[in-house]
């Protein structure tokens, strides 16, 4: 989850792993009241993606968190969510509603190179590989072109929104999905489903 500050796009990515395939299912949220004035000064089609439903224009001209809380939580009574990855450094009453209230499972993610750079890698590699589907969702594709890369001297990498030549935020939540599925990836234990052997 990689939310606007105001006026952004907010986004909310979905990864599944079947067989060798990442499936990503993305939503993302742009306030409705500056959606077409954003069109025109960016000269990005907001208003077609909003029209084929790859955007959710929300009420109002700032970022509206209720109305993410709710799709977060009308996914939830569709999907076991394991772990909704977020960016401390925006942490908001969202974060706190839906883990206090909601019980739903939040985990800060930290967007520097220690936090960004193997998940950052990891997603090269399955582009690389064609192991990810997202149903060519023009937003995340047109994303993914945005992005720039941001190196340290230990050859560590991440996604620079600075630096990017549009929105990257897709990107962003993309990554920091991969990267808590593979800080969990053991979630699910063998021993789960067959219990112990006993030698």
């Amino acid at each position: 989850l990689d939310l606007a500050s105001t006026r952004d796009i907010s986004a909310l990515v979905l990864l599944f792993k079947e067989d060798e395939k990442f499936i990503v299912v993305p939503y993302f949220f742009i306030p409705e009241d500056n959606a077409k004035k954003r069109s025109e000064r960016d000269k990005v089609d907001y208003m077609t993606w909003i029209r084929d439903k790859y955007i959710i224009a929300t009420p109002g001209d700032v970022a509206d968190y209720g109305y993410i809380e709710n799709k977060i939580l009308e996914l939830g009574d569709i999907f076991r969510i394991q772990s909704v990855a977020y960016d401390r450094w925006n942490a908001s009453s969202l974060v706190v509603r839906l883990s206090n209230d909601h019980n739903v499972p939040m985990s800060p993610f930290g967007q520097g190179f220690l936090s960004m750079s193997a998940p950052t890698k990891e997603l090269e590699k399955v582009i690389l590989g064609e192991q990810i589907v997202h149903d060519g969702n023009p937003v995340m594709s047109w994303a993914i072109n945005n992005v720039a890369l941001q190196e340290d001297p230990a050859g560590n990498i991440k996604p620079n929104k600075a630096k990017s030549t549009e929105k990257i935020d897709p990107v962003v939540a993309l990554v920091m999905s991969l990267g808590e599925y593979m800080t969990g990836e053991d979630i699910n234990s063998v021993y789960d489903q067959r219990g112990l052997l006993i030698l």
